[in-house]
């Protein structure tokens, strides 16, 4: 472990601005709340909008809804290789696991894979397609294969807040989508989510259980504002070695979460929101130069040791970590070493595939073997705005030793 500058893998910043917005928002919630709502529903076109504590929280009250819709059903299908929160929402939500295999290259639906698994759909709830480390998700293309408007698709948007396809914002593509404001993400509010749609019927359920939440009380944001002013201190790179450095606190570490917190969004949080359209735009404009370059570096350089970058048409914009495929567990691991003797916050991704967690039973221990490959020997490159030239050359110089 590197004492001195060392990159956190991703950040989204906070601000004393939104600290002291953060503040004033505890004592007028209702009016933070309702200007974050309107802002939402015009920045992404959305009929409707809810604001809730986190983005697993969002999706397990989109699929809450979709449940009384079609209380019939009771599968829902993500893919194989996925962040553990939503996998999570769904048992959360008293659902089923249904998985897919993906396609290591663009980290969508395998299209055979998917082909098979629509083959049965008499209890498929929906399918959730997921925009990966900002990668694009195919959803013209998801919505023909399943030809059925009784199957739902909802959209997570978690790690791509303010990105477009085809000037459609993402997240309103499906019949439901959302996004998350939790710490590392496209933008933050220390914690939160948001549920976004134009259907009514969808609307009013969400609505409907977001109603049955409870509020945070003010202890719960009080404590939300310590974490923020952590965040604000900690997250530069000459101090993030401080709280890297406690295990404790497990940062960089994947868990699945099965008791997670349920709130409606705060005042607090919402307050921490003002300015934020402004802001994520800057900050995806910082993003996409140092996405740009690592496109431009990898096309430019041949090296055996990679299988594989983010090679969709978003690839130099939306991509919140910069993914990058060895060509084996080995090459992975050396990678990590040298970059956390380094600190230069190259991080493993997922470290097992949803079908070999323990709290997702019922699959066999080989059944989705991309997701597995991608799980062994995907890291992610930092890409937020406290990246450094140096710290770039660095990150060439670690690669090109260890993947020529």
């Amino acid at each position: 472990m590197k004492i001195g500058r060392v990159l956190p893998p991703a950040l989204a910043p906070i601000t004393l601005g939104n600290i002291f917005s953060g503040v004033a928002g505890i004592f007028s919630p209702e009016k933070s709340l309702a200007r974050f709502t309107n802002e939402l529903q015009k920045a992404f076109g959305a009929s409707h909008c809810e604001t809730v504590s986190s983005g697993k929280t969002a999706l397990y009250c989109i699929l809450k809804s979709l449940q009384k819709l079609s209380p019939e059903k009771n599968e829902v299908l993500i893919p194989a290789f996925n962040c553990y929160c939503v996998a999570s929402a769904v048992l959360r939500a008293g659902l089923k696991i249904r998985l897919c295999d993906i396609d290591p290259n663009t980290l969508d639906f395998d299209g055979n894979a998917l082909v098979k698994e629509l083959e049965n759909k008499d209890c498929l709830l929906c399918v959730v397609a997921t925009h990966l480390f900002g990668m694009h998700a195919n959803v013209k293309k998801l919505k023909s294969c399943i030809n059925d408007d009784s199957i739902f698709i909802v959209e997570d948007a978690a790690q791509v807040m303010g990105g477009k396809e085809n000037e459609i914002p993402l997240g309103m593509q499906a019949d439901v989508g959302f996004f998350s404001l939790g710490r590392g993400k496209a933008y933050t509010t220390c914690e939160g989510g948001i549920i976004c749609t134009d259907r009514n019927d969808i609307a009013k359920g969400v609505h409907d259980v977001v109603a049955t939440l409870p509020k945070y009380n003010f202890l719960e944001m009080c404590v939300m504002l310590i974490k923020a002013k952590i965040i604000l201190i900690f997250s530069k790179p000459g101090l993030f070695w401080i709280p890297k450095s406690l295990p404790f606190l497990g940062l960089g570490e994947t868990h699945f979460e099965a008791d997670f917190k349920i709130r409606r969004l705060s005042g607090f949080q919402a307050g921490m929101s003002r300015g934020w359209i402004k802001a994520l735009e800057k900050i995806r404009a910082e993003r996409s130069e140092n996405n740009s370059h690592w496109v431009k570096f990898f096309n430019e350089n041949q090296l055996p040791g990679i299988a594989g970058i983010a090679k969709t048409k978003s690839a130099s914009l939306d991509l919140l970590r910069f993914p990058i495929r060895m060509q084996n567990k080995e090459i992975c691991k050396k990678v990590l070493e040298q970059s956390d003797k380094l600190g230069l916050g190259i991080t493993i991704t997922y470290p097992l595939p949803l079908h070999q967690l323990p709290q997702v039973s019922g699959f066999a221990t080989n059944a989705f073997p991309n997701a597995k490959q991608c799980s062994d020997t995907i890291v992610t490159i930092p890409v937020h705005r406290s990246v450094s030239k140096s710290d770039i050359r660095k990150i060439e110089k670690l690669i090109k030793a260890i993947c020529i």
